[in-house]
Order: structure tokens, then sequence, then C-alpha cells
């Protein structure tokens, strides 16, 4: 197995790992339907500013929506990853994950 999909895979159990802990602290059970809904809240956030926002308009979000920023990593990785890292310091929306919100929301209804 290549290096970068282990590192990969890595990332994605801790992103998992890191949601699982803030349920465990945040002592709610959001169920299937709150964990799409807070992806959906984030990537719209993102939307809402023409797809790229800076990393510290990044960081108050997650915080806003008290959400770990390690477990927020997973948007980063995988074939197809939602956001990226751009060169100007900035997050930035990718069509992938503009493709996701209607799945996610698809899951909702």
């Amino acid at each position: 197995m290549p290096t970068e999909e282990i590192r990969e895979k890595i990332n994605a159990l801790e992103s998992q790992l890191s949601d699982l802990k803030n349920l465990l602290n945040e002592g709610e059970d959001i169920g299937e339907s709150g964990k799409y809904e807070r992806r959906i809240l984030i990537i719209e956030r993102i939307k809402d500013k023409n797809g790229v926002m800076t990393k510290e308009e990044w960081k108050r979000t997650l915080q806003e929506l008290n959400i770990d920023p390690q477990g927020a990593n997973g948007f980063f990785v995988g074939k197809k990853p939602t956001l990226v890292t751009l060169y100007n310091d900035q997050i930035g929306l990718t069509e992938n994950g503009a493709q996701k919100i209607k799945h996610w929301r698809s899951k909702l209804e």
C-alpha cells in the first residue's frame, strides 16, 4: 500500500476518532441526521463566501459550531476531498464538496 494512501486512511481515522470524542464530551447523541446537518452547515458557510475563506475564518466557524478542528480534517483527505488548502492561506470548496452537500441533504429526506 502506498505511503500517501496510508496517511489518508490515518487522517480519516483520526477525524472519526475526534468526532467520537466530541460526542462523548458534549454528552449528546446527534445521530446520523445531526452528522449530516453539521457537515452541511460547515460547507454552507464556505459557499456563502463564494467557496473560499481564510484559515482564521475556518477556525472561527468551527469554534462557533462547536466542532473540534482535528475532527474537521476529514474534509481535506481522500481521493476527492471536500475542501482544499489554497496557496494564499485560504480554504477552498472543491467541486466534489459542492456535490456532497446534495448527497448529505438527500440523507436527511
